[in-house]
């Protein structure tokens, strides 16, 4: 059995995954880099993509290690003892490993599912962009003078793209869904329909989602999930109160608490998480949000807070910061080192510093100083265009909206 210790590149995906994106591409995962691709639902079925020529080139780089580049998003975090989406991957699939032994089996499809069927959202997050959401079509056809309308989709044809998943759903264990907005798009409530008619409701069903609406034309996302074993709910957040109203624009934050009231009160057995993208613009803020999440019962556990780093585009990557607002912020965590207890009085820092940690490993990385002034225009141009003022709401990044100081 491979030994993902001696072997630091394997990860498993390759043998159990598909990543089937919004324009049709399907690819190893999520985090691989835009120019590694399996096939196109376009031009194939899913089973024919499956148990093609490209995956198992694929397999094989991972095997002999030559997937340094393809796979280097997850190599930058591994090298700061991260959580990458490899290692995360190979500890929770990890009873899956003897199938990178044996290659041969052609009955075997995959049993973890990435679908993501448009770019349909209502939200214009200020590290997004057109390509992930239809909110961001109004300012970029002004920024750069495009003519953005209809939404990118997955297919135009449902029922022709049900028949190409249902033969690979047969060992499916769980799908993941993100967008866009998985939650404001009739194609993932169709295929839920389609999942609960051929009895395939075993399948977990993960989500990435910014959790603004439960409630999609006729479909209540709640009253749907009844059907199925095991759900979970991860919300897109990057702080609360104002700020995050200003980092994913278009969004009421008190819609957003009580839509979490409304999933944490259910009979039904919901593992709810925080899925926290850091950048330069949240940063700062993070440690006082988690206090926030921890004192409102949105979370009891450090496991319900996952960490992912903006790393394009790179004018939002954390390590533009300079040397002096590096200090500045570990000082913000250090001060906040014990300060993670729940209203039942337990106090979970240790597991919420682990979390902490990762973040600050990440500005170990070489500094993107030359990001700042790309940074500072993007920032002013959606200050001018949304009324808005960064600097006034986070004054930690009054210098970095000022100088490059190199």
């Amino acid at each position: 059995m491979i030994d993902e210790l001696e072997h630091k590149y394997f990860c498993i995906l390759p043998w159990i995954h598909l990543n089937i994106n919004i324009n049709g591409d399907v690819t190893p995962c999520c985090r691989i880099q835009p120019d590694v691709k399996y096939g196109s639902t376009h031009t194939d079925n899913l089973t024919d993509i499956w148990k093609s020529a490209e995956v198992k080139k694929f397999r094989n780089e991972v095997l002999s290690q030559n997937n340094k580049n393809s796979c280097k998003d997850c190599t930058q975090i591994d090298k700061t003892n991260g959580l990458s989406h490899r290692s995360v991957s190979n500890f929770v699939f990890k009873k899956h490993f003897h199938r990178s032994l044996n290659d041969s089996h052609t009955e075997i499809f995959p049993t973890y599912l990435d679908i993501r069927f448009s770019n349909v959202c209502n939200l214009k997050c200020r590290t997004c962009s057109s390509k992930y959401s239809t909110g961001w079509y109004s300012e970029t056809n002004r920024i750069e003078n495009t003519n953005h309308i209809e939404p990118i989709r997955l297919t135009e044809n449902f029922n022709e793209l049900w028949s190409s998943f249902h033969k690979i759903l047969t060992q499916v264990e769980s799908i993941y869904f993100a967008g866009g907005e998985p939650l404001l798009q009739d194609e993932h409530f169709l295929f839920l329909e389609k999942l609960i008619e051929h009895k395939l409701t075993h399948i977990k069903l993960t989500y990435n989602t910014n959790l603004t609406h439960l409630n999609y034309k006729n479909w209540n996302a709640l009253d749907i999930w009844k059907n199925f074993k095991s759900v979970s709910v991860s919300a897109s957040l990057d702080g609360h109160g104002e700020i995050a109203q200003y980092l994913r624009k278009g969004h009421q934050w008190q819609q957003i608490e009580s839509n979490i009231n409304k999933i944490k009160k259910q009979s039904l057995e919901i593992y709810f998480a925080i899925h926290i993208t850091v950048s330069v613009l949240n940063v700062f803020r993070i440690p006082a949000s988690i206090r926030f999440w921890l004192d409102h019962g949105f979370v009891t556990d450090a496991n319900q807070l996952v960490i992912n780093f903006v790393e394009h585009p790179k004018y939002y990557n954390i390590n533009i910061l300079n040397d002096r607002e590096i200090e500045s912020l570990k000082k913000i965590y250090l001060d906040s080192k014990e300060s993670f207890v729940l209203p039942s009085g337990l106090n979970i820092s240790d597991g919420i510093n682990i979390k902490l940690s990762h973040i600050l490993a990440k500005l170990s990385q070489e500094q993107q100083l030359e990001q700042r002034s790309e940074f500072r225009r993007i920032t002013q141009e959606l200050d001018k265009l949304r009324n808005e003022n960064t600097s006034l709401i986070i004054p930690e990044l009054e210098a970095l909206m000022t100088e490059d100081t190199f």
